[in-house]
C-alpha cells in the first residue's frame, strides 16, 4: 500500500501515468480489492485518467465489470497477448485466455465506445517469449493477430488507435 499510494502521489505531481499491475482481470475475486486500490490512488491524489489498470484479459466474461471500471474514465490494459498457458498464483492455478479470447473481449469494448480508454500489448519479459526460445516474439500481434483482428472487425485504423495513438496521449505528458 506504500508503493500505491507513493505512485498516486508522484503522479499527482508530475502528471506521469500509473500503471497497477493488478490481478482483477482472470481473478474476479480480486475485483473488491482492485476496486479499494483505485479508490486508495484516488483519495491519494491521482488522476484517474492517468490510470491503467494492467492484466485486465480475461475479464470480459464479466462486460459490465469492464465498463464500471471505465466509467472512471481510467484506462484498462490487454497484455498478455502470446501467453495463453497456466500459470500458478499462490495455490491457485490459473488457465490465461486465449488470444482468440482477447480479441472478441476487446471487439466488444470497441463496439460500445471504449477505443479510446484501451491499450494492448504483449507481457515478452522473459527469454521463452522470443521467436529464438519457441515463443510468439515481439511482432505477434502486428504479424500474427492483425488478420485475426480484422476479421473480428478491429480494422487498422482501430488497430493503429490502439497500438500507437492511445500509447502517445497517454505517454505525453508535462509536470503539473
Amino acid at each position: 500500500m506504500k508503493c500505491l499510494r507513493a505512485g498516486a502521489k508522484a503522479q499527482a505531481r508530475t502528471g506521469a501515468p500509473c500503471f497497477l499491475h493488478v490481478m482483477s482481470g482472470i481473478l474476479p475475486d480480486c475485483r473488491p480489492l482492485t476496486d479499494e486500490i483505485i479508490d486508495i490512488y484516488k483519495a491519494e491524489g491521482g488522476d484517474l485518467t492517468k490510470l491503467v489498470l494492467c492484466h485486465q484479459d480475461g475479464s470480459g466474461d464479466d462486460v459490465a465489470y469492464q465498463e464500471r471500471l471505465l466509467s472512471l474514465d481510467l484506462w484498462i490494459e490487454y497484455d498478455t497477448f502470446g501467453s495463453e498457458g497456466v500459470f500458478a498464483f499462490g495455490d491457485i492455478y490459473i488457465q490465461l485466455p486465449t488470444d482468440s479470447q482477447r480479441i472478441a473481449e476487446l471487439a466488444t469494448l470497441i463496439n460500445r465506445g471504449y477505443v479510446d480508454q484501451l491499450l494492448i500489448s504483449q507481457d515478452v519479459c522473459y527469454q521463452t517469449g522470443k521467436r529464438s526460445w519457441g515463443g510468439t516474439g515481439l511482432a505477434h500481434i502486428m504479424e500474427t493477430l492483425k488478420p485475426r483482428m480484422q476479421s473480428a472487425g478491429i480494422d487498422s485504423s482501430v488497430l493503429d488507435t490502439l497500438m500507437r495513438a492511445n500509447p502517445a496521449r497517454l505517454l505525453c505528458f508535462a509536470a503539473q
